[in-house]
């Protein structure tokens, strides 16, 4: 086994050990945020289902029980009652929009789920089309987001340029970092643009919407949508009654669904932006994954604007997922 082998799973194994000892970290810090409110909600259901039972004798505990399963597991399809005896409609074609779209980006709200066979069955052959259509679509998303980006970063880079036009040209080499600074000034400014329009505003706009959301909440919602988690615990339109959208619940799921698919595609053109900094991908990653051969490491070269351009392509694709698709986009 070579030396560069040997530093390549010695480099793996720490990776390893502080990826492990990063998720027990969280695990800690979740366990010290929510045992304690777990065993409040405990509490208090045990109490109100005490009070319950002693102001109503003649109810059989094990029927109740059951009765609220069933209303459990029916809210959790999305179906439920009013006090008034009224329900919406769940499935319209506005809301299987909105469902589509959190399938086939992964989302995955789990706030409504297929109720019949064949739906099941169509979900999957559905997602097996749709998931990989939906990465062509957002990469060819990104590939023209890319455009107006990368035509700021050839601004700063001209600029730079400008400035220090009086000193003396270096070789890629010794001037490896020299770009970093205005690499990380075009995405800075990337970033406060996507998360300006993709994130603080959205969040107002939910918190104003949605009458038992805070700005917090919505701002948590807004991201676990957009990062693909898609938790479920909130979800848009699912209390119509009431709220400023009640007359309009289809179009504000469509709405939601537009801005889902925009928002996934500016949170890629940030991580794409990240991995376009040839000094980070250059020289941080690619030391940290295995080389067959001196003659795959990255090469680094200087285009028109100045700008060193990597050659990625020996770096796993977990780290540019859309760099296949925006490979063939101007610089």
């Amino acid at each position: 086994m070579s030396a560069l082998t040997e530093n390549s799973y010695f480099r793996f194994l720490l990776l390893t050990i502080a990826y492990t000892v990063y998720l027990c970290m969280g695990a800690g810090v979740f366990l010290a945020f929510e045992q304690s409110v777990e065993n409040s909600y405990k509490a208090r259901l045990q109490g109100l289902s005490d009070t319950f039972m002693r102001e109503n004798p003649c109810v059989n505990f094990s029927t109740i029980h059951a009765f609220m399963e069933e209303v459990l597991s029916a809210g959790s399809k999305g179906i439920r009652l009013e006090p008034d005896g009224s329900s919406y409609r769940v499935w319209d074609f506005a809301s299987a929009v909105f469902y589509s779209v959190t399938l086939i980006t992964t989302i995955g709200y789990g706030h409504m789920t297929p109720l019949s066979e064949g739906a099941k069955a169509f979900s999957i052959v559905y997602s097996l089309v749709g998931i990989p259509f939906t990465f062509l679509f957002l990469g060819m998303m990104v590939s023209l987001c890319n455009k107006p980006s990368q035509r700021l970063l050839d601004c700063l880079l001209r600029k730079q340029r400008n400035k220090e036009s009086k000193r003396r040209a270096q070789t890629p080499t010794e001037d490896k970092f020299s770009n970093l600074g205005i690499h990380i000034l075009h995405l800075t400014i990337i970033a406060l643009i996507v998360f300006t329009l993709f994130f603080l505003i959205p969040a107002a706009i939910f918190d104003a919407l949605e009458n038992s959301w805070n700005y917090l909440e919505s701002l948590y919602f807004v991201f676990i949508s957009i990062s693909t988690i898609g938790l479920g615990d909130y979800v848009p339109g699912s209390e119509p009654y009431n709220s400023v959208y009640q007359d309009y619940r289809g179009l504000y799921h469509l709405c939601t669904t537009a801005y889902l698919l925009l928002a996934v595609g500016s949170l890629l053109l940030l991580c794409d932006t990240v991995v376009k900094i040839p000094q980070i991908m250059g020289g941080i990653f690619a030391s940290m994954v295995p080389q067959s051969s001196p003659e795959e490491t990255d090469s680094v070269e200087m285009d028109d604007a100045g700008s060193e351009k990597t050659d990625i392509t020996n770096v796993p694709s977990s780290f540019s997922t859309y760099n296949s698709i925006n490979a063939d986009q101007p610089k």
